[in-house]
């Protein structure tokens, strides 16, 4: 008879023993789920298409105090460079930048004549303007030249950029530009 009272006795231990892990498993997994709850975001407005379709194109100048080439982040329509991304590229160089604290690299009245890709590597041919006299070793000219090559090396499918004068080599820009050693 002991041993049947000891062996009910273990039996309600055991027992109560899995009553009170169930009963505290159960409390944590509600604590869990009160815990866990995700709240649904409702913007203020509609992201328009147009906002949805926004990129950010990266365009180097100079820096006014510094002299030093640093990027400039344009956000645009992602449409606008659907059809000649790399012309429109360099027509937002050639029309300066919007920070105030940046110096447009190319000389005003520069046009460009024509772009096309070969492989990796781009051509670019500017109006005799894009040089402006300048000497091909200053750090105006040099500055200039790299604004275009940093920027269209942005784009992942180039890798060296030739710059033309009127479909021409001139001296100075004979060789093709890569990516400058910092």
């Amino acid at each position: 008879m002991k041993k049947k009272k000891i062996v009910y006795i273990v039996i309600l231990i055991l027992f109560i023993i899995l009553v009170g892990i169930a009963i505290f498993n159960n409390v944590e997994i509600k604590d869990n789920q009160e815990n866990n709850i995700v709240l649904e975001y409702t913007p203020e407005e509609e992201i328009s298409d147009k906002q949805n379709r926004n990129t950010i194109v990266t365009l180097y100048f100079v820096n006014n105090k510094t002299g030093e080439m640093v990027p400039e982040a344009r956000s645009l329509d992602a449409k606008e460079l659907l059809e000649d991304p790399y012309k429109k590229v360099i027509n937002f160089l050639i029309e300066g930048s919007e920070d105030e604290s940046l110096e447009n690299t190319i000389p005003e009245g520069t046009i460009l004549n024509n772009v096309s890709l070969k492989g990796e590597e781009i051509i670019v041919d500017f109006n005799e303007t894009f040089i402006n006299d300048d000497d091909v070793k200053s750090e105006i000219f040099v500055n200039r030249v790299y604004s275009v090559v940093d920027t269209l090396l942005e784009f992942k499918d180039i890798s060296s950029v030739k710059i033309l004068i009127n479909g021409e080599e001139v001296d100075g820009l004979k060789e093709s530009f890569v990516k400058r050693e910092n």
